[in-house]
């Protein structure tokens, strides 16, 4: 079906206000905080680790499934060594009545899947090369230490979640666990690629001052330290302001504790840029890390991140990807006579079999 008309009206509409959006954007003035610029970089070895998911939604259970690599690199030669995992779960959906399961829950689920499995591969990857300089993930530590939360009234709804979640809280445990084992061992830098987040201009609690046109204003965190970061000719280094350092969420430092947890409530936010071509990323570290600190590990970055990325972590992201195709032809082997009631609609074939 080609676009309708009446659907590109409304692209222009939203064209013109995004426009006018971005508009303002451009008047955009920040005070505080400083660009650091990096100069030389360090070697060494490293740990990158990244998974890759997909689910279903069938019409009497979900199903999802996640696959992770961790590889040890050395600066020099490369990838030493990897070691993969994956992990597979489901949730019948009988007896839901007018209860669906939400994608929210849906989501819930998979992440902390994934979030235990990365952090078991970085803590097996370790445990093969014995050291290293600088473990790195994809995410952020914050969300790394989010538990698996479904409400208790959602358990009595669908048969075997509770066990899942059993399961799945088990892990985020021993997760927690091991990310204070990992700190203990290297230091661990979480790269983030989010856009959205607004740490820095809060309206509760900015670090950085925005305004617009002398209007205060909160805006996206990467849009700050561009600014920031011109300021040096977006030289690679990293963002640095005055109190740097957030909480994790009092309920997840309560929960560990009644898991006996003594966990490291404190992180480090910034913003790094490895290229000045490259974009920026968030960086976030566990602790109270000092400006020097911060600095040695963009350093080490720098060694690994030609093209404004580090290596040890694209590798894993591109090798542990699992596609659509791939997880939909695995469950038409393993688990036969599956429907999603989308399959009609799928199979629609325009014009006449053996037709153009």
């Amino acid at each position: 079906m080609p676009v309708t008309g009446e659907l590109l009206a409304l692209f222009r509409s939203v064209g013109s206000e995004v426009s006018r959006l971005l508009s303002e954007y451009r008047r955009v003035e920040v005070e505080g905080g400083e660009w650091v610029p990096v100069g030389g970089s360090l070697g060494g070895v490293y740990i990158g680790v990244d998974s890759s998911r997909q689910s279903e939604l069938f019409r009497f259970f979900f199903i999802f499934a996640v696959q992770g690599v961790a590889v040890v690199y050395d600066a020099s030669r490369g990838v030493i060594s990897n070691v993969s995992d994956a992990d597979v779960g489901y949730v019948e959906l009988a007896g839901s009545g007018k209860f669906g399961f939400s994608s929210r829950n849906r989501d819930a689920l998979i992440s902390s899947s994934s979030r235990n499995l990365e952090v078991s591969l970085a803590h097996e990857a370790l445990s093969r090369s014995k050291s290293a300089d600088l473990i790195l993930m994809d995410g952020s530590y914050a969300s790394f230490t989010v538990p698996v939360l479904i409400s208790p009234k959602v358990y009595e709804r669908f048969k075997e979640l509770e066990k899942l979640v059993d399961r799945l809280h088990e892990g985020w445990a021993q997760r927690i666990r091991m990310l204070g084992s990992l700190s203990k061992s290297s230091r661990i830098a979480f790269i983030s690629k989010s856009v959205t987040k607004t740490h820095l201009t809060s309206e509760e609690n900015p670090r950085i001052k925005a305004t617009v046109d002398g209007r205060k204003t909160v805006i996206p965190d990467f849009m700050a330290a561009n600014l920031i970061a011109a300021r040096e000719g977006r030289k690679p280094g990293f963002l640095w302001y005055d109190n740097p350092y957030f909480e994790i969420r009092s309920g997840t430092i309560d929960m560990a504790k009644r898991e006996g947890i003594t966990m490291e409530k404190w992180y480090t936010l910034t913003y790094i840029l490895l290229h000045p071509a490259g974009r920026l990323y968030q960086a976030t570290m566990p602790g109270k890390l000092t400006k020097g600190e911060v600095e040695q590990i963009v350093k080490t970055l720098l060694k690994v991140s030609p093209e404004g990325y580090p290596q040890p972590l694209s590798i894993p992201h591109h090798t542990s990807r699992l596609t659509r195709r791939d997880f939909k032809s695995i469950i038409a082997l393993t688990i036969p006579q599956t429907e999603t009631g989308r399959e009609p609609l799928e199979q629609v074939v325009w014009g006449k079999p053996g037709g153009p």
